[in-house]
């Protein structure tokens, strides 16, 4: 959706310098010049949620200047207006290859779209990873690139988390704790995952663990460190309170400011015991990542008698069912089901 925006934005900004052009005549090419500047200005600000900047291409097409940029990328790295826009692109990447910096003025001076990842260097000297995505501009006035910058230094650390351990749900937050993204790697338990996102992360842990959770909130802040709670939930769709075993870490922009959390829940279990079968089957799937589908084709159960046994619609199979189930999630028939048939 931000793409199609995005593109209808140049065209109209492409139609709107054209059409000045053909008002003013072609001998003022000055003052379209400064239609196209107007014009980007409004760009950025009526897309200030993303942090851009217009880079352009002099000379021979060997030297990359910044034209102009927003706001939300001066927050973003840290650096003022002034400060950003005397700087080369290119000097800013940090611990960058130079076969890459080559091809990534390659390029940008060939004037091609395209999307790729780098660290930048913040006034601090410390590294933000970030993904570059390039719009070419065909504006009066030099070649000029239109540069989306997105933050994924909280990307990078939840990929990394996946390899180094087993992970039930990762996820972002804000700096005000609303659910940025929640991402699970089993089927849900009770609601899908967008009964979670943009709503706060408070709304789902008892209130109990409200000062445990601001505790530790106010120490990562301060230490820029990463914290290992265990949470209570509220009661889940009024059915299910669980135990969570969550690690928190807090990202900084470059401007030192609280960018937003990263978080992972590697346990969760029940707070207390559930008599319902059903509810037992999907907490022991959660824990182990464990989807309708792939427990299907380890066990050459149907996925449909799965997803039965699942939402209780089958609240008693047969043994043969039940323990290939169980031994395929690695506990005993008896920790699911009270009973089965022949």
């Amino acid at each position: 959706m931000f793409i199609i925006l995005l593109s209808f934005l140049v065209r109209r900004i492409i139609f709107y310098c054209k059409k000045k052009i053909a008002q003013r005549g072609a001998n003022t090419i000055e003052v379209s010049v400064q239609d196209s500047q107007a014009a980007l200005q409004t760009l950025l600000q009526l897309l200030n949620h993303k942090a851009m900047a217009v880079i352009q291409t002099t000379g021979d097409r060997s030297t990359l200047s910044f034209a102009d940029c927003n706001e939300t990328l001066l927050e973003l790295t840290g650096y003022s207006r002034q400060e950003l826009l005397s700087q080369d692109p290119l000097s800013l990447l940090a611990d960058t290859p130079l076969s890459h910096i080559n091809r990534t003025r390659n390029l940008l001076t060939r004037r091609q779209y395209f999307k790729t990842e780098a660290a930048f260097w913040t006034p601090k000297k410390q590294r933000l990873h970030i993904e570059l995505e390039l719009h070419p501009l065909a504006l009066p006035g030099g070649d000029l690139q239109l540069v989306i910058v997105e933050p994924i230094c909280t990307r990078k650390w939840i990929k990394h988390q996946l390899i180094k351990q087993s992970v039930i749900v990762s996820g972002v937050l804000s700096p005000s704790l609303v659910i940025e993204l929640y991402d699970p790697y089993f089927d849900s338990i009770l609601e899908h995952k967008m009964a979670y996102e943009t709503f706060s992360a408070l709304d789902f842990i008892s209130e109990l663990d409200y000062p445990a959770v601001q505790q530790a909130l106010t120490e990562i802040s301060e230490q820029g460190k990463p914290k290992e709670l265990v949470l209570r939930t509220t009661k889940l769709s009024n059915v299910l309170e669980l135990e969570l075993k969550i690690t928190l870490r807090p990202f900084f922009n470059g401007s030192g400011r609280l960018f937003n959390y990263g978080f992972i829940i590697t346990e969760l279990k029940p707070y207390e015991e559930s008599d319902n079968a059903a509810i037992r089957l999907k907490i022991v799937m959660a824990q182990r990542s464990m989807s309708a589908q792939a427990l299907a084709e380890a066990t050459g159960i149907t996925v449909q008698t799965i997803s039965k046994l699942r939402n209780g619609k089958i609240a008693k199979p047969q043994r043969l069912t039940a323990q290939l189930i169980a031994a395929e999630l690695g506990v005993s028939v008896s920790d699911i089901w009270s009973d089965t048939g022949k």
